[in-house]
């Protein structure tokens, strides 16, 4: 008989006689009991054995003059988990293996991916699969950030995992913009959109796209911790004292300082405020002003 025990754990022994007429009896409680190796485990008068380091002991049980034996192998116990790779970023619908490594009492290593239990924070962000054969696959599920945590026993590691918007995606259905004839800019009764139907120009975008710009925006990420929005100015901006460039740049600002909004957003304007529209195809009267909020 044998058994093998973790580092630090326990294993009980049974002893049972066999008589000359075929009877048999327990006799863990009557034996005595002794371990050949007591750096490596010790054993209680009740036949339990208590690891004590790495390697192998015999372990037997005596009654009278009859003896009997086992062997006991003591494995290095599972001191640490590792979780790789580290705060990884995930398009929704991708996938992202992760590996479980284990760190033990001798210090080899161990890939545990297989053994351990996976889960993760926020199922609506992200997924991850215990299932035989896609043991640690996250799958992206919406945009977010959730906490990925592999355990075995006790000991458990974590990292966190966000999940982006796919951004490379298409919308079916949604036409084209195109740039207006040239002379369109110049009116005020035009704008950056072409009407083809109106023969008139607007500064709204179809709703197709402006519902695919806001979708684009879920997935913009902070640089050095700040948002920075970017405004091209429209070449009748200027022309609308409430919808200038610089009007919305210093209003931002304000909202900023005063913690309406988020102290991490920022707006960069290229629009060149105060310039009749005409002006700004014009490279003699210098580059555009940059303004920042």
């Amino acid at each position: 008989m044998s058994a093998t025990v973790t580092l630090g754990m326990n294993q009980q022994f049974a002893a049972t006689g066999n008589y000359s007429d075929g009877s048999t009896q327990t006799l863990t409680n009557i034996a005595t009991w002794a371990c050949s190796a007591t750096s490596i485990a010790t054993v209680s008068g009740g036949g339990l054995a208590t690891s004590i380091a790495q390697g192998t002991a015999t372990i037997t049980a005596t009654s009278g003059t009859i003896s009997g034996s086992a062997t006991l192998t003591v494995t290095p116990a599972l001191v640490s988990i590792a979780i790789t790779p580290l705060a990884p970023t995930l398009l929704e619908a991708a996938t992202q293996q992760f590996t479980a490594t284990g760190t033990y009492s001798d210090g080899s290593t161990q890939n545990i991916t297989t053994e351990a239990t996976w889960s993760s924070s926020e199922i609506e962000v992200a997924v991850i699969s215990n299932n035989a054969g896609s043991n640690g696959i996250a799958t992206g599920v919406g945009v977010g950030t959730t906490t990925i945590i592999t355990s075995l026993g006790a000991l458990s590691a974590s990292t966190t995992l966000m999940v982006d918007a796919d951004s490379s995606a298409t919308v079916t259905g949604v036409p084209a913009i195109t740039d207006n004839p040239a002379y369109v800019y110049k009116g005020l009764n035009f704008g950056q959109y072409n009407d083809l139907s109106t023969g008139q120009g607007s500064n709204t975008p179809p709703a197709a796209h402006d519902a695919r710009g806001q979708s684009l925006a879920a997935s913009i990420k902070p640089i050095n911790g700040a948002v920075v929005g970017l405004i091209t100015g429209l070449s009748n901006a200027v022309l609308f004292g409430s919808q200038q460039p610089t009007n919305f740049v210093n209003q931002t600002a304000a909202l900023r300082a005063a913690g309406t909004v988020n102290s991490s957003f920022y707006v960069v304007c290229g629009a060149r405020g105060s310039t009749p529209s005409s002006q700004w195809e014009n490279n003699a009267y210098g580059a555009y002003t940059t303004a920042n909020g």
